[in-house]
């Protein structure tokens, strides 16, 4: 629950101050609006990636290493990565490429659930 609660804030401080967060490296007008639509899209998977790491945890501490492994697997590599390559294909890719780590987190977070609800069965 904890850290949902802490996904939560940080989605809310990237949503809102994330112009604030940009101009402190000093880069251009347009590198600057850039980065503050790749923060605000990678923000929203910040809500999926609070339960992520709880049910990774909870998956470790019983003792399934394997459902951690692939949750993790998916959310930082199997999902990401040919989705943002995909999106770089396409027109837009400027912004459509960012939103492969929020699309990531939920499809992960959804098979954390599932391997969740499997072990609550048994």
């Amino acid at each position: 629950m904890f850290c949902c609660i802490v996904m939560c804030a940080g989605t809310f401080a990237f949503e809102v101050f994330a112009p604030q967060l940009t101009s402190m490296f000093g880069v251009s007008d347009h590198s600057a609006l850039l980065c503050i639509r790749a923060m605000r899209i990678a923000a929203i998977g910040f809500l999926c990636v609070g339960v992520n790491m709880a049910l990774q945890g909870v998956f470790q501490a019983l003792n399934r290493g394997i459902p951690s492994l692939v949750v993790s697997l998916l959310r930082l590599l199997i999902i990401p990565l040919p989705l943002a390559f995909l999106f770089s294909r396409l027109p837009d890719a400027e912004v459509l490429i960012w939103i492969a780590l929020p699309v990531a987190e939920a499809a992960a977070a959804v098979v954390a659930v599932l391997f969740t609800v499997k072990m609550l069965k048994k």
